[in-house]
């Protein structure tokens, strides 16, 4: 996650967590793996389909038109950072990677096959491993398997065609529920099958009173000796299977410590020479707690244990090898690190962690085991006590050192150079980081026991007797040969038997280098991105420009976890994945698009410099002249330097009087790409089409050179959710490098708010219903809404900035609160839509179960709304998180909105009241509605996000945890839903949009990026709307604690 402050992104991934588990187990805080295993097999009965009507809008004259039988995919394929503000360029990104296996058979470097597993993006492969052209594809596409999380991935190696992965997120588990098995292919990834599904469930028992703990398989390993015999390390201890995964005995555990937890996060076995297969096993549990995961300090069990695979049943020649007295303690004390030199660690206690003095003190352990030699273990681990001094900000979760041992475990030596304290970045400062509990990796040189690497936000390489640790990726302030690598290391893999090539899996995808070999205390390895062909951008949310299927040049926008906003612009029809541009540093969240737009429109052109500029020199932009000036003092200059001999440092921008930035020259070497845009107040036009050589001149001591025609279309305005709980807006060049982003942001900070702020801009164009004002360099589509427990708007958001004191807060009062507060700081709005056809009417649903509809908004004047309250004391709606909303845009008028709300959780959390889409018609500004069950056949799943398509109201689509749904008549008593997977990964959906004139639905994934799918049309029939009756108030049911 590249932020302008690295160190905020732990406190970032806990509000995540917090966020992920009540979506899911509110109001009971409980979570039953079976209720998965249920709702699977419910989708597995459901059929396949296409939704019904004519693509009356979709011009399909157009050769290139989008298929009206599958889904397009967009990509981000990748997303280039180049150019993206208040981030760190690491050229480009894609999703996380958790782990990467080497077909051991295959050592030519561009025909080696590698396996990579994404988070909720499934199994990838390439056939032409491993440089900078490497091409990956995805090979678990499959409805039985795609929705899940990769955690490991291994290969038997005595058949490098069977390959196990493990699913869920053993070290932050939440991103898909848990485990949902082991997946196992026979024949190099070509099909699947799912093994353990009802032995490694997504959770596990949990007490009264608590969240449920997430289960994962962190580790597989199949025996060198037997193929027959696997072993999987997951959060419950260790699992063993003798006929090749298709029964499992365990958990079985290393210690007899039953109070403490057992992740296991290290795990390898070794062929030891005499027929035996050696067993060593990592217990690491972090050590310290969260708010979700409450029993996550109970870490007595951490140390590192040695046994024997038996034949049956459970090892019972389990030992604690990393003890006190074989020399696991602390190394030299240093100044970061807290421990006095010799410190015991307690490895195995069986006491948790209390102080630095007291209890276990190793946090999470990974090891690595030496290729060539299997007496050369390594084991990186993290800390509990906070390193005050080492550039970890005296939290939890930095690095606590790393240990190696020549003979098989007996005995330990501290690597000096390895404590938090010790590390140093690639600028001498503090390489520290706290966050190894959820990014540490160990790989050894195939071929020389004595040199290893291991990673945190970065990558670090040492010898073992060597005590200078030398970060050779320098993801904050990379240089040289040192970089671009993305940060957020969870993977290092070797090819066998090469001690050049070794792949990393980092947030932001693949890198790789082929002289790892170079490596010393002093000399990095060269990197390079290998991103090719992956799509796993995990996306929060995201919009379409307008008339997408039929535009020139569609446009699209879309937040992402760790990998900011990110926009395209598609020249022509899209016809598959394509590069995105990212725009800001850190995640971004909920994209729009202003489909309006200035109406500014560019050109663009070239100059070619052959000399150092001088002030008073000129190039022409047909009628305008730009003059170079020693200093930018207004419109229509261009700095320059007057002693710099290049055409980089001489070049710099002319400024717009109305939009700053929005004409521009930057240097680019002796060649000078210009863009000018029209659009602007009198006396600030730049009157031209294109830039060309009949219309550009250049008078100073340079020649015209290469010019090219600009696109000439309407600037978009793209909206974004960001990091600090705000928004930002670009206003022009937006899916180009160097777009500017600038910041808006109302007086909220004081409102508990979601992490995901929600935010949605009117966009209008429904027949019958208001419209957006004249797209303008200051107007368009400027109504905006934000969601914390209350609702702010402003209708400035066309404007030329946009300041807090443009936002207001809708509510009257404005201290009105909209959610039940039973979350303490959960208790917010989820989602805030307006109406597609009514720019004064709104619906707002929140994580603690109210649903709300709003009138009289868009007046520009604080508390001026209405909203009415509509949940119903949760009669019919259940009592469990609000994650979608949307508006009918067929109604016949603004005072009876039809609203829909997608519902989260589980069935089994509220019995008396099922469901998990709901219909809520209302009469007279609602001062009467009735709620209808509109869930059907849906499996009990939880939905995230749900849309109406304005061409046929009737046809409304679902998007769930397990993938798309679509039904062709909502208004039947019990809706039949169909799965709509033509060319659509079956994953998490968490939002979806349509553009403005309908012609597109737009569905944006976890884990594998947005596609779009052209909206059908049909007759002009309204969804019929019921005549509502008065909601009864029954007595409300007692409330059921929820833990906060």
């Amino acid at each position: 996650m590249p932020t302008d402050e690295p160190r905020e992104e732990a406190v970032a991934l806990g509000r995540l967590e917090q966020y992920w588990f009540d979506r899911l187990t509110f109001p009971t805080g409980r979570f039953n793996p079976a209720w998965v295993r249920a709702a699977a097999r419910q989708h597995e009965l459901l059929q396949m389909g296409i939704p019904s009507g004519q693509h009356f809008k979709l011009d399909l004259t157009n050769p290139n038109a989008l298929s009206t039988t599958s889904f397009t995919p967009l990509g981000p394929q990748p997303e280039r950072m180049t150019g993206c503000s208040g981030c760190y360029n690491y050229t480009t990104t894609q999703g996380r990677v958790n782990t990467i296996a080497v077909d051991p058979t295959t050592t030519v470097n561009g025909n080696i096959v590698a396996y990579l597993g994404s988070v909720g993006g499934g199994v990838w492969k390439t056939t032409n491993c491993c440089g900078p052209s490497t091409t990956w594809t995805v090979v678990t596409d499959d409805p039985l398997v795609s929705t899940t999380a990769i955690d490991t991935i291994t290969i038997d190696p005595t058949n490098h065609n069977v390959i196990y992965a493990g699913t869920g997120d053993l070290n932050y588990g939440s991103f898909s529920m848990g485990s949902q098995g082991i997946l196992k292919s026979t024949d190099g990834g070509a099909t699947w099958v799912v093994l353990g599904a009802s032995v490694f469930g997504p959770a596990y028992t949990e007490p009264p009173s608590q969240f449920p703990q997430y289960n994962a398989v962190g580790k597989v390993r199949v025996d060198p000796n037997d193929s027959n015999k696997v072993v999987a390390g997951t959060k419950q201890g260790l699992y063993f299977s003798y006929d090749g995964g298709v029964t499992w005995t365990g958990p079985c555990f290393t210690n007899n410590f039953s109070t403490q937890r057992q992740d296991v996060t290290g795990l390898e076995l070794s062929d030891m020479g005499d027929g035996s297969t050696r067993i060593i096993a990592a217990i690491g549990t972090r050590g310290f707690a969260t708010p979700v995961q409450y029993d996550l300090n109970l870490n007595g069990a951490n140390g590192i244990y040695r046994g024997t695979m038996p034949d049956n049943g459970c090892p019972d020649d389990f030992s604690l090898i990393s003890r006190n007295d074989n020399g696991f303690v602390f190394g030299t004390q240093v100044t970061g690190s807290p421990y006095v030199t010799g410190a015991p660690m307690n490895a195995g206690s069986g006491t948790p962690w209390a102080d630095m003095n007291t209890g276990n003190q190793l946090g999470r352990i990974d090891i690595a085991v030496a290729p060539s030699n299997p007496n050369y273990i390594y084991a990186q681990v993290q800390s509990i006590t906070p390193n005050s001094n080492s550039g970890c900000g005296n939290t939890n979760g930095c690095q606590l050192g790393v240990w190696s041992s020549t003979d098989g475990g007996n005995t330990w030596a501290f690597m000096e150079g390895s404590q938090g304290g010790s590390l140093r970045n690639c600028t001498n400062g503090q390489g520290d980081y706290p966050q190894n509990w959820y990014d540490q990796a160990v790989a050894v040189d195939p071929n020389n026991p004595d040199r290893v690497f291991i990673s945190t936000f970065d990558v670090w390489f040492a010898t073992r007797t060597g005590t200078v640790w030398n970060d050779t990726t320098c993801g904050y302030s990379y240089s040289g040969a040192a970089g671009p690598v993305h940060v957020d290391q969870h993977a290092l893999a070797f090819v066998p038997g090469s001690s050049s090539i070794l792949l990393l899996g980092n947030d932001g995808g693949v890198h790789g280098t082929t002289n790892a070999d170079v490596a010393t205390s002093t000399v990095d390895p060269t990197w390079f991105n290998m991103d090719s062909g992956l799509n796993t951008i995990e996306f929060y949310s995201g919009d379409i420009g307008p008339n997408f299927a039929n535009a020139a040049s569609p446009a699209a926008v879309g937040g992402a976890q760790d990998n900011g906003p990110s926009s395209v612009t598609f020249s022509g029809t899209p016809t598959g994945p394509a590069l995105w541009q990212m725009g800001l540093g850190g995640d971004g969240f909920s994209g729009q698009i202003d489909p309006m737009g200035t109406t500014c429109t560019q050109a663009q052109g070239t100059i070619s410099v052959s000399g150092p500029g001088t002030a008073g020199q000129q190039f022409v932009v047909g009628t305008q002249t730009f003059t170079w000036v020693a200093t930018r003092s207004g419109p229509g200059e261009v700095s320059v330097g007057t002693t710099a001999n290049s055409a980089a440092a001489n070049i710099r921008t002319a400024i717009n009087a109305d939009i700053p930035t929005q004409v521009t020259a930057g240097g680019n070497g002796s060649s000078v790409p210009v863009t000018a845009v029209v659009c602007g107040s009198a006396g600030n036009l730049i009157p031209f089409v294109n830039i060309n050589s009949a219309n550009l001149t250049f008078n100073g001591s340079g020649t015209l050179g290469g010019t090219r025609p600009g696109d000439d279309v309407g600037s978009l305005r793209f909206w974004e959710g960001n990091n600090s709980g705000g928004l930002s807006r670009c206003i022009y060049n937006c899916t180009a490098p160097g777009a500017v982003w600038t910041s808006s942001r109302g007086a909220w900070t004081g409102d508990t708010q979601s992490f995901i702020l929600p935010i949605n801009l009117f966009h209008g164009g429904i027949p019958g219903g208001d419209d957006c004002d004249p797209a303008g360099p200051t107007s368009g589509c400027g109504h905006l809404i934000a969601g914390t427990t209350r609702v702010w708007e402003t209708i400035s958001g066309a404007a030329a900035t946009v300041p807090q004191s443009a936002w207001y807060v809708t509510n009257n009062p404005t201290t009105q609160n909209m959610t039940k507060q039973t979350l303490g700081n959960r208790s917010y709005i989820n989602q805030v839509k307006y109406s597609p056809k009514y720019k004064s009417v709104a619906i707002a649903g929140t994580n603690d179960a109210n649903v709300w509809i709003g009138f009289n908004l868009g007046t520009g004047v604080q508390a001026q709304a209405n909203w009415v309250d509509v949940t119903g004391n949760n009669s019919v709606l259940p009592l469990r998180p609000v994650l979608g909303v949307a508006l009918d845009p067929s109604v016949p008028a603004v005072d009876v909105p039809v609203g829909y709300v997608a519902v989260g959780g589980f069935n089994a959390n509220t019995p008396t009241q099922p469901g998990h889409v709901f219909q809520v018609t209302c009469a007279s500004n609602c001062t009467s509605f009735t709620w209808a069950d509109k869930t059907g056949n849906l499996p009990d799943i939880p939905v995230d996000s749900i849309i109406v398509n304005p061409n046929i109201p009737q046809q409304v689509f679902a998007g769930t945890d397990f993938g798309l749904y679509y039904t062709d008549d909502i208004t039947a008593a019990s809706p039949v839903w169909n799965r709509f997977e033509n060319g659509l990964p079956h994953v998490m959906i968490w939002d979806m949009s349509i553009d403005r004139g309908a012609t597109t639905l737009a569905v944006w994934t976890r884990g594998r990026g947005a596609f779009v799918y052209p909206l059908p049309g049909g007759g002009p029939t309204p969804t019929p709307t019921p005549t509502p009756t008065a909601t009864p108030t029954p007595t409300p049911p007692p409330p059921t604690p929820t833990p906060t």
